[in-house]
């Protein structure tokens, strides 16, 4: 059994592999010491991956507390620097995999992103990478966790990142000039409920809009206001994005919900 002792002394047993990525592996972990054997996700860095990990870390300790975000637990640097975070398994990838969307689930994301956005924005955190494999589902407590900032940003003004391989998911700022904005997250945001409720990749918003009138994956009708969120949410100038749309959020979450009474 592998042992990864923390900077407070713990030590924690790697279990299974979750994940790989090309900075880090995930494992799932305990506490040596937790007769309760509680898991936790560690995330295991390699050495091109020690300044995300220090920033990781400092992202979740800001944010310590808050109900959408997974809890910081422990980090350290022996053998190698890893950082271990509370366990949600369950993801919203996984649930688009086997086709277990459903309205709730909708209504729960639109609701709490929303909540979260503008927690984030207040606070000038940008996630960087909002995606379905980033966002964890507790079903028993409908509950959105976010985790994964190993590429956050906490911002004055925009900011630049490393743009090489940027996924679709991300806003055309980020893939295109490798800039962070304080908007960056709220594209994504609306790339993600497009793929949520069509399991179909946009390319843009107009694309988006079209999905969602033409999918069947979810029940229809859904709410029209819908088709104007996404195309606010996903337009190409990260300056038109407007927080008023964050708060539309609740209000579409709330007629989907009605949708299903």
């Amino acid at each position: 059994m592998v042992f990864m002792v923390a900077d407070s002394g713990r030590r924690y047993a790697l279990e299974d592999k979750l994940g790989a990525g090309r900075y880090s592996t995930v494992y799932l972990a305990h506490d040596f010491e937790d007769d309760a054997l509680t898991n936790y996700a560690l995330k295991l860095m390699n050495q091109s991956g020690r300044e995300k990990l220090e920033r990781e870390a400092r992202v979740l300790q800001m944010l310590a507390g808050n109900q959408r975000v997974v809890n910081y637990i422990d980090h350290g640097s022996s053998p190698e620097p890893f950082l271990v975070m509370e366990y949600v398994p369950t993801t919203l990838h996984k649930l688009v995999v086997k086709k277990s969307i459903t309205l709730q689930i909708l209504a729960d994301y639109l609701n709490q992103m929303s909540t979260l956005l503008i927690q984030l924005r207040d606070l000038d955190i940008v996630h960087g990478d909002i995606k379905m494999d980033n966002l964890g589902y507790i079903p028993e407590e409908r509950k959105i966790k976010m985790f994964d900032f190993g590429l956050a940003r906490v911002l004055e003004e925009n900011s630049l990142m490393e743009a090489t391989r940027v996924p679709a998911h991300n806003a055309p700022e980020l893939r295109e000039m490798g800039l962070v904005t304080k908007t960056t997250d709220w594209y994504s945001t609306g790339f993600t409920f497009t793929y949520l409720a069509t399991g179909l990749i946009a390319t843009n918003a107009e694309e988006a809009i079209e999905f969602l009138t033409e999918s069947d994956l979810i029940p229809k009708p859904l709410p029209k206001e819908l088709d104007r969120w996404v195309k606010a949410m996903m337009r190409k100038n990260p300056n038109l994005r407007s927080r008023v749309n964050l708060e539309e959020m609740r209000d579409l979450a709330q007629k989907i919900s009605r949708i299903l009474n």
